[in-house]
């Protein structure tokens, strides 16, 4: 089955970023952030690792970088298990096809250590989250530049997109709040206060809610996006990091780092549907469509 990725993120160690180039990229690609250059490496297609099928697992498969086996594994949301584990050597997240492998471009971000990436639906601007300089980078990814470095906080983690790309949101570490970024002036437009420090955040496809992890208090937060306020949390297994959602918003899948397990959520009824034991150190997410 050939697979292409239409959501990320995928996370690695501090000092790299993986991410998945997403939606509007035909095939699957991956990045890789060291210090202040972002690499964009090649694609995959998952003939390249063999894995127990099933049939009804077309609709697509969930990733995961499990950090502490150095490896990304594979998720069939159907069955409910990881059907495979793709060995990383070391990085994880960044290895997609083995035989393939190379970097073909690099665009600075000007800051250390940029850990995350989000691209716009248009794949026209990146924005990453540079963690202890506490700043957001803005990429122009046609020019492959820096249009705009925005001062967020102390230090600041993760970092996600609105559907209609209007906000982007990364969450500060020293404070319980999400800094609410307007990519239109390319700057801090609000902050939502939150009941605990945040982590991984991600909207659903309605462009309604955000979905954010609150790694301390092993729950998922939902902020409304129209009045910018949390509406309701969720308890999840421990240290919760990552989040992404399905393409068909019916569910959102929750990496849980101490528990070794990813947390499926049902986005109707607002609960935990069940638990699917991944990896050490579950973390870094993506879906991937099935053709």
């Amino acid at each position: 089955m050939n697979l292409k990725f239409t959501s990320s993120v995928i996370a690695a160690p501090e000092s790299y970023v993986s991410n998945l180039l997403k939606r509007t990229h035909p095939a699957v690609r991956a990045s890789a952030i060291g210090l202040n250059s972002l690499f964009v490496l090649l694609s995959l297609s998952t003939n390249a690792f063999s894995a127990e099928s099933n049939p009804k697992a077309s609709s697509g498969l969930l990733l995961v970088c499990n950090k502490g086996d150095h490896t990304l594994g594979i998720i069939d949301p159907v069955a409910g298990r990881q059907v495979a584990a793709i060995p990383e050597d070391g990085i994880t997240g960044a290895v997609i096809d083995p035989k393939t492998l190379k970097v073909i471009r690099s665009i600075p971000t000007d800051q250390d250590e940029s850990h995350m990436l989000v691209i716009s639906h248009d794949g026209r601007r990146g924005y990453t989250a540079n963690v202890a300089p506490g700043t957001v980078s803005v990429l122009d990814l046609e020019a492959g530049k820096v249009l705009s470095v925005i001062p967020i906080c102390r230090n600041t983690q993760r970092i996600a997109i609105s559907e209609d790309d209007r906000w982007v949101f990364t969450a500060d570490q020293t404070k319980p709040q999400l800094a609410v970024i307007d990519t239109a002036a390319n700057k801090v437009a609000n902050w939502i206060p939150l009941p605990g420090i945040a982590y991984g955040t991600a909207p659903t496809p309605d462009g309604r809610w955000l979905l954010v992890t609150l790694i301390k208090d092993n729950k998922v937060g939902v902020v409304d996006l129209q009045t910018m306020k949390v509406a309701r949390t969720l308890e999840v297994p421990r240290a919760p990091q990552e989040i992404v959602v399905r393409p068909d918003g019916a569910s959102a899948y929750v990496s849980c780092d101490a528990s070794r397990q990813v947390a499926v959520v049902d986005l109707k009824n607002w609960n935990i549907e069940k638990l699917v034991d991944a990896g050490a150190g579950a973390d870094g997410l993506a879906w991937a469509k099935g053709e």
